[in-house]
């Protein structure tokens, strides 16, 4: 969703349709969450359990040795010590077989336990990096990152979104012709020259020395909000170039910067240099490429990074408080969504109370803080 000051300015679509996420992958990330939490707390119950049952075991083993002692006592000899002898040694075995069998039944469940709850886990995860895929919070902040590495380019989406909540996708290029292979303005179709040094000319005036656009090839990029980053390498030579595209409200400007023996020169605060450089040109080629990069960012591949106030949450995400802090942001603007459900489906997207109400029901142990939430009265 694309950034504002405040959830309450999303559009009646935009919240419309975060609302649909919430209701699907958020949902279910909500149910298989809870499903994992539900089978760690059998696992830690049957803990429990098992040692009561030991504990038991115990009791009536030392009772029944307690009670054996007494009658050798009270009713001595050889045979009546040998049968309590015997007795005992019956009993040790008997509470060690118990023993063992109830910690291969521990053992047995924990690793049930164990196993459907990373199962529900990863899905509960895959629901989670669902939702945070469509973008369904408002952006305060966006960059994506391109990189060429190891005969590829890859590539990765850092987003910050009102609640408090980072994330991180890896972007799967593939899909993208453009980066099958590297970049260089010439493979684009576009040709264009960049002014690189003066020499002295005719009349010993100063002149701009030119390079073809289409010497440099990609080696990174960088798409924010408000701009679009190149850094372009010259294949066998020391040269680099960035250009600079920045899109900010009623204004487009492009900047050159070119390395050279002195670091890196700005082309476009040189007076010569930048009266040389075809601006608008370049400027159409930045605007191109910009499109471009904000279509591959929409293939959003894997979660590799998620943050909730500062706290890491990849490894472990807390679901119930990632839904908290969404409803927190959002709330307003789904309140709109609820009450025209009251309506029926056709004016909310397709959804009436009805079916909302079901939803909410099917996540069980769940139910109850997303009904509250959400301001929906309860129908136990």
């Amino acid at each position: 969703m694309q950034g504002g000051d405040s959830s309450e300015k999303a559009s009646p679509s935009e919240a419309t349709s975060s609302f649909q996420e919430l209701v699907t992958d958020m949902f279910d990330a909500l149910k298989f969450s809870a499903l994992a939490d539900s089978f760690d707390e059998k696992a830690v119950l049957s803990q429990h359990d098992m040692e009561r049952q030991i504990s038991r075991v115990d009791d009536f083993k030392f009772e029944v040795m307690r009670a054996l002692d007494r009658l050798r006592v009270e009713t001595p000899g050889q045979v009546n010590a040998e049968i309590s002898e015997s007795l005992i040694q019956l009993l040790q075995e008997s509470s060690s077989k118990a023993k063992a069998s109830l910690s291969k039944r521990l053992e047995q469940t924990t690793a049930e336990c164990a196993s459907r709850s990373k199962t529900e886990r990863a899905k509960a995860f895959k629901s989670l990096e669902a939702f945070l895929a469509a973008s369904p919070l408002p952006e305060l902040d966006m960059v994506v990152s391109v990189k060429y590495t190891d005969s590829e380019y890859e590539a990765k989406q850092k987003e910050s979104s009102e609640g408090g909540i980072e994330y991180e996708f890896t972007i799967d290029l593939k899909p993208v012709k453009m980066f099958q292979k590297k970049i260089d303005f010439y493979g684009l179709g576009k040709e264009l020259r960049i002014p690189v040094e003066t020499k002295k000319g005719w009349g010993n005036k100063d002149k701009a020395v030119f390079e073809d656009a289409s010497n440099y090839v990609m080696d990174s990029a960088e798409l924010s909000r408000d701009s679009l980053v190149l850094d372009l390498a010259k294949p066998d030579s020391e040269r680099r170039a960035r250009i600079t595209y920045s899109r900010v409200p009623e204004r487009r400007f492009v900047s050159v910067e070119v390395s050279g023996q002195e670091g890196m020169r700005n082309i476009t605060a040189d007076p010569l240099l930048s009266k040389s450089l075809d601006a608008q040109s370049l400027q159409n080629t930045m605007e191109w490429l910009w499109a471009s990069f904000s279509k591959a960012s929409l293939n959003k591949k894997t979660l590799t990074s998620l943050r909730l106030d500062g706290d890491e949450q990849l490894a472990r995400p807390n679901i119930p408080e990632l839904f908290k802090a969404v409803m927190r942001v959002m709330m307003p603007a789904y309140q709109s969504v609820i009450n025209s459900m009251y309506a029926g489906p056709s004016k909310s997207g397709g959804m009436d109370i009805h079916e909302l109400r079901k939803r909410v029901k099917d996540l069980g142990t769940a139910s109850v803080p997303v009904a509250e939430a959400l301001g929906l009265p309860r129908t136990d």
